[in-house]
């Protein structure tokens, strides 16, 4: 299980994920790892912690920050 965080102006959001292994299925290609099955485990806005469960309630929000976790290129 991989973690990241990303610290927005007022907003903090921890994802949690599966790293896949990916590769061109050739011999000696590059290897990387591509996150899976991505969710939010931890939201704070502007100093205020979210309830993640509360967050589901509202699907086009919990899709759009979800997205943002896109831009994320390490995972731990």
């Amino acid at each position: 299980m991989a973690t990241a965080t990303l610290e927005l102006e007022e907003m903090t959001i921890t994802y949690e994920c599966y790293l896949e292994r990916c590769d061109y299925g050739v011999a000696r290609s590059p290897v990387w790892y591509e996150p899976q099955d991505i969710e939010i485990t931890h939201l704070e806005i502007m100093g205020e912690e979210l309830r993640i469960k509360d967050l589901r309630q509202n699907p086009k929000l919990h899709e759009r920050l979800l997205s943002f976790a896109d831009d994320i290129e390490h995972w731990k």
